[in-house]
């Protein structure tokens, strides 16, 4: 059942983000933050050794390996790859709840967790796309999963950008947190030029 929800959760996200952490940052000395340990722009099989074994989902340009734990909540590590290069990584929490408000409970918990660790983010928003519901805040998980309020922060930590979000539509709310490291977004960037100009 996780397998069929995280599947699901992949086909509605539209942002192109273990508990394994990484080691604190020397005061202004900040270390290049990972995903997972796993350096960037590494191969499938340098992640399947750094993870320790085969993903459980292969799809046509990631591998997800689950279940993770990040901050107590279950979710699954993907890694994006193209050209045969490790370019970003994301997870891609799976907790269910009866409550759509507790979805909201879950973005604080790792937004809490991003900020012990980072300190406060480069930017944090709370946007209504719809204003129906923003003055019930009992409403606002509904309000999230039918598309009318979305959540997110930014860190930029050194060369690696953090992108923690909380989106819906459909009823369903999608809630990830994105790493994306300078040098290889620029490269996927090349990469996507590339196949697009080879379809003319």
């Amino acid at each position: 059942m996780k397998k069929v929800m995280l599947l699901a959760v992949l086909m509605l996200l539209v942002v192109p983000v273990t508990s394994k952490a990484v080691e604190p940052n020397e005061p202004n000395q900040p270390k290049l933050v990972t995903f997972q340990g796993v350096p960037w722009g590494c191969s499938i099989e340098q992640i399947k050794e750094k993870m320790g074994g085969d993903p459980n989902i292969v799809l046509d340009k990631s591998v997800v390996y689950q279940p993770i734990k990040i901050s107590g909540l279950n979710s699954g590590a993907m890694f994006i790859i193209k050209h045969k290069q490790f370019l970003r990584g994301r997870y891609i929490f799976i907790e269910e709840h009866s409550n759509d408000n507790l979805f909201l409970d879950d973005f604080n918990t790792i937004d809490k967790a991003l900020k012990n660790k980072y300190g406060e983010p480069t930017r944090h928003e709370v946007f209504w796309r719809n204003d129906l519901y923003k003055d019930d805040y009992s409403h606002w998980g509904f309000a999230m999963s039918i598309g009318h309020l979305v959540w997110f922060s930014t860190w930029e930590i050194k060369d690696v950008k953090i992108i923690h979000m909380a989106a819906g539509d459909k009823y369903h709310i999608s809630h990830f947190l994105e790493y994306s490291e300078k040098t290889m977004s620029q490269l996927e960037k090349t990469f996507d030029e590339e196949d697009n100009n080879s379809k003319l």
